[in-house]
């Protein structure tokens, strides 16, 4: 079971996602927390417990990216090289994913490595660097709340 509802705090709009996994519940606000995001995004992608939208799965991904949390990231990238909700960008998707591999922890960047060599196999050599260039100018930014 998952809902969500909207809160108000301090007049800013925050969303509390409430998921029930094996039995138990966990709370997330998703004001400032990008991993909330990044799950509330992957929801929003696959529809689940909420209806199935690609805009607001990108918009929340790009939140929880901008923050430098390396899922949100690599689903962003994910978005930008299929066009699902957002246009279809494969410099912006090999740029989350060459954040995404960086940035991720053992378990997770041997997959993201992979997954961003896959679409620089659809790309050339200017594009790469290109991609390259926007990963290196590209600084996290914590939401303020």
């Amino acid at each position: 079971m998952t809902s969500q509802r909207q809160f108000q705090r301090t007049g800013l709009p925050c969303t509390i996602l409430f998921v029930d996994v094996c039995g138990s519940t966990q709370i997330y606000e998703t004001l400032g927390n990008a991993r909330a995001q990044a799950v509330l995004g992957f929801m929003y992608e696959f529809g689940r417990g909420i209806p199935q939208d690609y805009v607001l799965a990108a918009r929340w991904y790009l939140r929880a990216a901008a923050q430098g949390e390396p899922h949100g990231q690599h689903l962003l990238g994910l978005l930008y090289d299929k066009g699902r909700g957002v246009p279809e960008d494969a410099v912006e998707a090999y740029k989350w994913l060459n954040l995404a591999a960086a940035r991720a922890g053992l378990r997770d960047r041997d997959y993201y490595i992979r997954m961003r060599d896959a679409i620089a196999s659809k790309m050339d050599r200017y594009s790469i660097a290109e991609g390259q260039r926007r990963a290196r100018a590209w600084w996290p930014v914590r939401e303020r709340w």
